[in-house]
């Protein structure tokens, strides 16, 4: 059915992510020990 897709889907989505902070980890630290959003996405 839709299942594979859905997976699929959030799989390239986390890769996404990955990718992004691997790039840039000060932000995921931010985030992670600050719950701190970047002003960039208000």
């Amino acid at each position: 059915m839709r299942l594979e897709y859905n997976i699929l889907v959030a799989f390239f989505h986390y890769e996404a992510i990955i990718q992004h902070f691997w790039e840039c980890p000060y932000s995921l630290e931010y985030l992670l020990a600050l719950d701190w959003v970047p002003p960039e996405n208000e």
